[in-house]
């Protein structure tokens, strides 16, 4: 369920199919998401590594039917959030500056 969750934020904020890649093609892509993609954001190693050993476990609970530990699902959540946390702050800083230059225009038209 979580990690569905975070596949599915994937798609919906970065375009990364995620619901139908392998966790190997998630980290390809998210490694090599600068190179094609418009928003330009770099997902770099520690933000890749805060996903990484979840998606891992997750694939091992569902294929293996491996019994994951209280404190892993602990760290499961808490780097899922953190991954989205850094994520959503890349992208709000990312898009800042168009709202800035809307803002400029809209003003800029006003009569004082």
């Amino acid at each position: 369920m979580l990690t569905e969750i975070l596949r599915l934020y994937l798609e919906r904020q970065f375009s990364i199919p995620a619901l139908e890649m392998t966790t190997d093609e998630i980290l390809a892509s998210l490694k090599n998401y600068n190179s094609s993609n418009s928003k330009k954001i770099n997902f770099d190693d520690e933000i890749i590594k805060t996903i990484e050993p979840v998606l891992k476990i997750a694939d091992m609970v569902k294929f293996a039917k491996y019994q994951s530990l209280p404190d892993e699902n602990d760290f499961c959540i808490k780097n899922s959030f953190e991954f989205v946390k850094i994520t959503a702050e890349i992208v709000k800083n990312l898009e800042k500056p168009v709202d800035n230059a809307k803002e400029s225009e809209n003003n800029s038209g006003e009569s004082v």
